[in-house]
């Protein structure tokens, strides 16, 4: 059991180090030393598998939650290994609800009561679960994001849903409130995976219409209340259903009119007959 004095430090293939947690945990994020922890022995994604290093941010309480605190169904866990952060039709998580949506979308892992924070490029930047011999809760600040095998990103939809189709970030739009068909002919919807646009012999289903007909084709479903809209080519044009792996889902109105892309696994196109 060794301590070193020296003030110049340099690993070692045979020494191992042991750390402490603070004992008063500081919420402070000014510290230029809370980096996490490099063990000799390890590659850098590894590294993460230690103790927090710097400040453990305590859980959030019922005292200061945000001014629109999200609903349960405002998180959204991302598959794992895909991402370096949110994407633009989501919203990243703020560290102060990190802890919180992390135990929200993974109430079902064992994960801890402490908030894992660094500064670290080549991760996932913002909120993400980083799977190890445990699973950790971690908040990078970096600015130059990459995605790992073993993080999975937590995002939020946006709490204050957007109703202009020119948002470039993509945003939901609240659903219209008129649920009825205004157009001639039956909602329907098509097979999984096909199609890039209605074909031929069906007609588009307006954007007005799109989240009524998705409920009305696939109410079974757990549809959110509120429409994503994006204009992005080599997606299926139109009004389509988007499925995600951890089972929830998405209404689409994509405005993108050319560059249409199908045969996606995740996507089903709503048309009407």
């Amino acid at each position: 059991v060794d301590y070193n004095t020296a003030s110049v430090c340099g690993p070692s293939a045979s020494g191992q180090l042991i750390c402490k947690a603070p004992s008063q945990p500081s919420v402070s994020v000014s510290s230029p030393t809370k980096a996490p922890i490099v063990s000799p022995s390890l590659s850098p994604t590894e590294a993460i598998t230690q103790a927090p290093v710097g400040s453990p941010t305590p859980a959030p309480t019922a005292a200061s939650p945000p001014l629109a605190a999200p609903s349960l169904s405002d998180y959204v866990l991302l598959d794992k290994g895909v991402g370096a952060e949110c994407p633009s039709h989501l919203e990243p998580v703020p560290e102060a609800d990190c802890l919180e949506a992390a135990h929200t979308v993974g109430s079902h892992l064992l994960l801890p009561d402490w908030l894992n924070k660094f500064d670290w490029d080549g991760l996932p930047c913002g909120c993400f679960l980083y799977y190890a011999n445990t699973i950790l809760v971690d908040y990078n600040t970096a600015s130059v994001c990459g995605p790992s095998a073993s993080g999975q990103l937590i995002c939020k939809a946006p709490s204050q849903p957007s109703v202009s189709v020119s948002s470039p970030t993509k945003a939901p739009t609240l659903a219209p409130s008129n649920n009825q068909n205004t157009s001639p002919g039956e909602y329907k919807l098509l097979e999984k995976g096909k199609g890039s646009s209605c074909p031929s012999n069906m007609q588009a289903v307006p954007y007005e219409e799109c989240h009524a007909a998705a409920l009305s084709v696939a109410g079974h479903l757990p549809l959110p209340n509120w429409l994503n809209q994006f204009t992005l080519a080599n997606m299926p044009c139109g009004c389509f259903l988007w499925y995600n792996d951890n089972g929830s889902m998405m209404v689409d109105y994509n405005f993108e009119t050319v560059q249409c892309g199908g045969d996606n696994p995740r996507t089903q196109m709503i048309c009407i007959a």
